[in-house]
């Protein structure tokens, strides 16, 4: 096999991923999470990256940022079903690392 390339340096560091994500919880936007997900894709391809992505989906996930049911002004909140099927997609890609 190959050796991975170094790690890029212009990909967001788990701390701005952090808050990519509590972004789009807030605004439940789709294009916010199409972007979301394309990040933590990217970060994937780099062991250490991937064990970053696993720890900051699970702390979401445990609610240590809060909830991700919070009640938006519109009645709906569908920034939580996104996030839960980004966290559900990850896990089954990559068991060891949960």
């Amino acid at each position: 096999a190959r050796p991975l390339p170094s790690e890029p340096v212009g990909l967001p560091d788990a701390e701005q991923v952090k808050g990519m994500i509590a972004s789009a919880l807030h605004t439940a936007d789709g294009k916010v999470w199409r972007v979301v997900q394309k990040v933590i894709d990217r970060r994937q391809a780099w062991p250490r990256l991937a064990q970053e992505n696993a720890a900051v989906l699970l702390s979401f996930a445990r609610g240590a940022h809060g909830s991700i049911r919070a009640t938006p002004q519109n009645g709906f909140f569908w920034g939580s079903r996104d996030f839960l099927y980004l966290v559900c997609r990850h896990i089954r890609s990559r068991p060891k690392i949960f």
